[in-house]
């Protein structure tokens, strides 16, 4: 292979002490009481062992006058293969959040892998002193370079993220440098060996350790990331079907039954694993899309009493009042609320309202498509699709009667409403009939409160920008405004 006195033969025992070095920093990192991923630091060191045994072999062959150096190729090439796998397994196992099926149908994969590139090393055109070989070599470090990528991408904690990303600065400086000694110093140039580029072979190494001594990988890393998207949790295994194949066509003309069989199980265990992944996505969207329905119904609802709000309000009669059939709503105002409030308390005061519409959708739940609010304050509004003013002015004297008779606090005091009622004979808009509903309101607080007064107005026929009583109301408390009206007449 070399020359007897060549002195590029010092290069084995230079590299095989770095891999060994940094074999002992991966198992440190293993051992310490840290939340750093300890299997993939143990693979990792694991595999350093491996390289570092594969690289002292030449130089024993050299002191001792081995003659057998294609036995020695051999054996170094195994150890190669052999580090591959626990590199390769390493990203496979990675994910704590990963169910134990889908962690098996990736390790599964991956045996699939490194069985196939374990089989090249056994191929007749497979040597260590052969271009297929060494370009071979290269395309492995390319593909782990790749799988290092995804497993970046894909890691859902700290520690993981750490890991991968020093494993992909080591990756990356050893692509470059086998680009440059497997391909240019062995396979393109005339004359191998015309550039030192065996010299550098420890620069991966120092570049792993570096990255672990000046970061941060031996403190406790708890904070989680962001689960990440199902496309980028599939990165890995459709990587590791790729090489299959790829490896796969390789040991094909050597090995047709194996390679056709590898390929097909590959195929099967891909299959399986985005099957998994397809049903985890199916229920995220569905997790999603009760978490938006549930955000939905918070914006729509009355935090205290629990019935729709004024956005409800608006949205459900958009949908309502567009339909020519009677339609008819209560305004509904407490009487003398803000003396309650300063009397009993606030909490009597948010126990009454929570009565009042109670009180509302008893009385009401027998209408289809009846509309109960809080439009804001101590106000509440009813609106009743396909009924007359003349049961709708039946139900609010139910209404009334009903929260008559209910004492606020220990039978010391009595709290009434005042209800104002409008209706419509056909399609007509919300402010109408609010407008006309708050003028009959006003009249019952005028009167004496406790009253129910219905509009004798058809809100159908009736135009709202017309001057009322009620219109500086109105225009301060617009109902296409975002804002909830507070304002009570006592």
């Amino acid at each position: 292979m070399f020359a007897p006195h060549d002195p590029r033969q010092m290069m084995f025992p230079y590299v095989a002490v770095l891999d060994a070095a940094t074999a002992v920093v991966c198992l440190r990192l293993a051992g310490g009481r840290t939340s750093l991923p300890r299997v993939q630091w143990a693979l990792f060191g694991a595999q350093f062992s491996l390289r570092s045994l594969g690289v002292l072999l030449p130089a024993l062959r050299v002191w001792t006058g081995w003659p057998a150096a294609m036995a020695t190729a051999r054996v170094v090439s195994i150890t190669t293969a052999l580090a591959t796998m626990l590199c390769l397994v390493a990203f496979a196992v990675m994910g704590r959040q990963v169910r134990p099926m889908k962690r098996g149908l990736d390790v599964g994969l991956t045996a699939i892998l490194c069985g196939l590139h374990f089989l090249t090393v056994f191929s007749p055109r497979a040597s260590a002193f052969t271009g297929h070989y060494l370009q071979m070599s290269f395309v492995v470090a390319v593909f782990l370079l790749f799988v290092a990528q995804a497993s970046h991408l894909a890691a859902t904690t700290a520690g993981e993220r750490t890991f991968t990303n020093v494993a992909r600065m080591y990756l990356l400086a050893r692509v470059v440098l086998l680009f440059f000694n497997s391909m240019v110093n062995y396979t393109w140039l005339s004359v191998p060996h015309e550039l030192p580029f065996d010299l550098l072979f420890g620069v991966p190494q120092l570049t792993f350790v570096l990255m672990v001594v000046f970061r941060p990988l031996v403190r406790p890393l708890h904070r989680p990331l962001r689960t990440p998207p199902v496309f980028v949790q599939n990165l890995l295994p459709s990587m590791t079907l790729l090489g299959v194949i790829a490896l796969a066509l390789y040991v094909f003309r050597d090995h047709p039954f194996v390679a056709g069989s590898a390929m097909l199980l590959a195929v099967i265990l891909f299959i399986a694993r985005t099957h998994l992944l397809y049903q985890r996505m199916l229920a995220e969207q569905q997790a999603l899309l009760r978490r938006a329905g549930h955000l939905q119904e918070l914006a729509s609802r009355d935090a205290l009493t629990g019935i729709g709000n004024r956005r409800w309000l608006e949205e459900r009669a958009a949908r309502l009042l567009v339909r020519k059939i009677p339609q008819a709503l209560l305004l509904v105002d407490t009487d003398q609320f803000k003396l309650i409030n300063d009397t009993f308390g606030h909490h009597v005061g948010d126990d009454l309202l929570t009565r009042i519409a109670d009180t509302l959708m008893q009385e009401t739940e027998i209408f289809e498509d009846c509309v109960c609010a809080r439009l804001g304050g101590d106000e509440f509004v009813v609106l009743l699709p396909g009924t007359s003013a003349q049961q709708a002015e039946e139900i609010a004297q139910r209404v009334r009667l009903e929260l008559e008779t209910a004492s606020v606090q220990q039978g010391s005091q009595t709290s009434t409403v005042s209800i104002g009622v409008a209706a419509s004979s056909g399609t007509v808009a919300l402010p109408a009939l609010l407008q006309l509903a708050d003028e009959a309101l006003y009249r019952a607080k005028s009167q004496g409160r406790n009253l129910v007064e219905v509009s004798r107005e058809d809100a159908t026929f009736f135009l709202p920008d017309q001057e009322r009583s009620s219109a500086r109301r109105l225009r301060k408390y617009p109902i296409a405004a975002d804002s909830v009206a507070t304002h009570s007449m006592l």
